[in-house]
């Protein structure tokens, strides 16, 4: 068993050790990386990325800007990326912070107010909506209450005897 243990040691320190290091190392250039492009000032995306070519490493976390038309009814095709080695899109839906913060606060509220912008939400921000609707409809305290005072099942017996005294 001490042998075995002992190898298991050995395998740890060897194999299992280096490679956590060497994720801890990527994951600090992509740390690195977005750091640098907060800061960065933004680039015309055809200088970044030219018609016809894929995104590199390098490119992954550019900031990058471009012009055209809004399309109010539209989502915005925004910008291109690597994820797990394969090119990949990112839609943004174009609304202001306000308007959306004031949405979720309202659902939240249940006050019945609204900007307009709940029609043309996605699918996942409708469900976000309804959450907290219902949430905001069943109160925090009620939650908090009914998930507190739920009764739990005991996970010991007491010892039932009567004790023969004298």
């Amino acid at each position: 068993m001490i042998l075995l243990v002992g190898v298991f040691s050995a395998v740890c320190f060897t194999v299992l050790a280096p490679w956590q290091f060497s994720r801890d190392a990527e994951t600090q250039a992509r740390n690195d990386a977005i750091r640098e492009s907060m800061h960065a000032s933004a680039r015309p995306i055809r200088q970044v990325l030219p018609p016809g070519s894929e995104p590199t490493a390098a490119t992954e976390w550019t900031k990058v800007s471009f012009g055209g038309h809004y399309l109010p009814a539209g989502e915005t095709l925004a910008w291109q990326r690597t994820v797990l080695g394969e090119p990949a899109f990112e839609v943004l839906t174009p609304f202001r912070l306000d308007s959306v913060l004031f949405e979720a606060a309202s659902a939240f509220g249940t006050t019945g107010l609204s900007t307009g912008i709940t029609g043309d939400l996605p699918a996942a921000g409708q469900l976000v909506l309804v959450v907290l609707m219902f949430a905001g409809r069943l109160g925090p305290i009620t939650f908090a209450s009914a998930l507190a005072l739920r009764e739990r099942g005991r996970r010991y017996d007491l010892p039932e005897e009567r004790p023969i005294v004298g």
